[in-house]
């Protein structure tokens, strides 16, 4: 059976090529080429049960105009893949997903570069001859399930929770150095899962609770650490790698007035509110009677924030990557921003660049 793997709602802007892997560009009747070739045919046939919705348009249900090819650098397009591979292609897609995430911005408006974890579905499509169905194969506990569906009866829709199909920035840089330690047999299961657990808590989706979500989240953060599980263990590997960029001292900070904990810097506060608000929610409360100086809202927003900058902060630690001057502004900034009312509206004026996080990015970068 021939196979494509590709990624239906995401869109970027040029091919990528790693060591293991391409990402090829789609564009409908263009895209990979050439421009009226069979292989242009059969992938134009089978994005075409991938819709967008369009509201100013006769046709609310449009075939998707860009998508993402994933093509293992052994393999052909139309290649079948056996289960080894599939596992493989679904493990780069986590990683694509984390680089992606990684280049995520916030506060930015409607047409900025912020999307979630499922922009970055990836489909594996089985299909025989040229014009013919697909096949679906799902997984179950007792074996597999597999749908034959014909090419008039198959349609899937964007979800609501993924935005429109804007061009997506990859952190390519990171997405080689992740490769390389997924190879590390001392990090390849600590990185595999801190990424899978950091995407799961940023999908953006209803079916995924924010309770749910901040247990996620400190689990991709111990996993990236490879601490144990306890809270002076987290706080002590978090700082670890904090340490260079946590300045801001818990006596100085307005949001802190009255801390009692015996914590140095904002950043281990944060920490260490973060865990004992998560303790609450995996132990299934709702109400914590505990006094916390950051919301919910906040702690998902800033842990999305750092735990990216962290993983890079441990892949050049272990020789992988090389922060750039960008990471290293990022890293700076995020203590700042802790102790912020970062939702807050500074401006009515427009919905852009109006928020206290964006008046602390805009001045930390002035700064540096």
């Amino acid at each position: 059976m021939s196979m494509l793997a590709f990624f239906p709602w995401l869109k970027i802007a040029e091919d990528v090529e790693c060591d293991d892997f391409k990402l090829i560009r789609y564009e409908r009747g263009r895209l990979p080429g050439p421009v009226g070739s069979e292989m242009q045919k059969i992938c134009d046939r089978l994005l075409q049960p991938f819709v967008e919705r369009y509201y100013d348009s006769d046709d609310n249900d449009c075939p998707v105009a860009n998508a993402t090819i994933c093509l293992l650098k052994n393999k052909d397009l139309f290649d079948d893949y056996d289960e080894s591979d599939r596992e493989n292609l679904f493990e780069i897609a986590e990683v694509v997903a984390f680089c992606g995430l990684a280049k995520r911005e916030y506060f930015q408006g409607f047409f900025d570069n912020y999307h979630n974890a499922d922009s970055y579905h990836l489909v594996m499509q089985g299909f025989e001859g040229s014009d013919g169905g697909s096949c679906i194969i799902t997984r179950r506990r007792d074996g597999s399930n597999k749908d034959l569906r014909s090419k008039d009866t198959y349609k899937v829709s964007r979800p609501f929770n993924v935005g429109c199909n804007n061009t997506i920035k990859l952190d390519i840089s990171l997405m080689n150095a992740l490769i390389k330690a997924l190879e590390d047999e001392k990090l390849s299961l600590a990185c595999a899962d801190a990424i899978f657990s950091f995407n799961k808590a940023n999908t953006d989706s209803s079916l995924m609770t924010e309770y749910h979500e901040m247990v996620f989240m400190l689990s991709a953060m111990q996993r990236l650490f490879n601490c144990n599980y306890k809270e002076d263990n987290t706080a002590k590997a978090f700082m670890s790698l904090m340490d260079s960029y946590s300045k801001l001292k818990v006596s100085n900070s307005d949001r802190l007035k009255g801390h009692q904990k015996q914590t140095r810097t904002i950043s281990e506060a944060w920490l260490r509110d973060f865990f004992q608000l998560r303790g609450h929610f995996a132990h299934g409360k709702r109400v914590s009677q505990q006094k916390h100086y950051w919301t919910l809202k906040e702690h998902l927003l800033f842990a999305s924030y750092i735990i990216p900058l962290l993983a890079k902060q441990k892949l050049s630690n272990e020789g992988y990557y090389s922060l750039t001057d960008d990471d290293l502004s990022q890293l700076r900034t995020f203590e700042k921003l802790l102790d912020e009312d970062v939702f807050k509206k500074i401006s009515k004026e427009c919905e852009q660049q109006c928020f206290e996080w964006n008046r602390v990015v805009d001045e930390e970068k002035d700064r540096l």
